[in-house]
């Protein structure tokens, strides 16, 4: 197992520092709470009280951004996949355990101190996915370079 890891890292190492810029299209899935509360009242003068909550999913399409440089990498999530309590730096979040190999990438996304979601990159086909506490996604990336306009 170690010596896998330092044969990988070799190879990145023999390519030179990995620098990569991408926007991914996609899908996605997010769970949400639903709660509701009710009232009833009897004929008699009798009241009723009721609570309940319940889980649902609700799918999104949205844009996710990966950039990697320098063996530091960041995404900026799509906003319907962030819990209420979120972290970041200006919609960007760092990726921990980050490795980066040959066919794919992969790490996990620090989103809040209890949510890191599954990061992983297919160098290969272009493909992201990312699964996590709160839902899901998936998507096509495409290079892109941060200092050419697109028009």
């Amino acid at each position: 197992m170690i010596l896998a890891l330092v044969l990988l890292q070799a190879a990145a190492s023999a390519s030179g520092p990995v620098e990569v810029h991408l926007a991914c299209r996609g899908i996605g899935e997010r769970r949400v709470m639903n709660r509701g509360s009710g009232v009833a009242f009897g004929p008699n003068g009798y009241a009723g009280s009721a609570f309940g909550a319940m889980s649902s999913r609700k799918d999104f399409e949205d844009q996710l951004d990966v950039n990697i440089s320098g063996g530091i990498a960041k995404v900026r999530m799509p906003r319907r996949f962030l819990p209420p309590a979120h972290g970041g730096e200006g919609g960007w979040f760092d990726v921990k355990d980050l490795v980066i190999g040959e066919d794919y990438i992969t790490g996990k996304v620090a989103v809040n101190f209890a949510n890191h979601p599954a990061i992983r990159l297919d160098r290969r086909t272009g493909t992201v996915s990312m699964d996590g506490k709160v839902g899901s996604y998936s998507g096509q990336c495409e290079k892109i370079d941060p200092t050419a306009r697109a028009f």
